[in-house]
């Protein structure tokens, strides 16, 4: 039975390897790296695919495009206070990159939310 970590990694390598290709790799565009089968793959697990992308955001660096599957997953849209916050702790312009370590804060603060509310 392929479990929800399988199905990710089988849909990450395969849209890693999707971007590492000479036309995405030149490109300057986001849309270039997002407009695949295996991106919407990744985005149509849902939730389920939420822990995998923060652990790919912390462990592999070209995986900063995945905020956009995020952002579609859970709708969040980061407050200009939160992303004035960020900047002043990792720089402007943030970047995608930037972008990434807003949600892993994000994701490590609901885990935290979610310890306090069921002790």
């Amino acid at each position: 039975m392929m479990t929800d970590a399988i199905i990710f990694e089988d849909h990450y390598q395969k849209w890693k390897s999707f971007c590492q290709s000479d036309e995405v790799m030149l490109s300057s565009s986001d849309d270039d790296y997002i407009d695949n089968e295996h991106f919407r793959a990744i985005v149509n697990m849902g939730e389920e695919a939420v822990p995998h992308i923060i652990e790919k955001l912390q462990t592999d660096a070209d995986a900063h495009f995945l905020i956009h599957a995020l952002r579609r997953i859970t709708g969040r849209q980061f407050t200009t206070a939160e992303i004035e916050a960020a900047q002043s702790r990792y720089g402007a312009p943030m970047g995608n990159q930037g972008y990434a370590a807003i949600w892993v804060d994000w994701w490590k603060r609901r885990q935290r939310g979610a310890e306090e509310a069921s002790s």
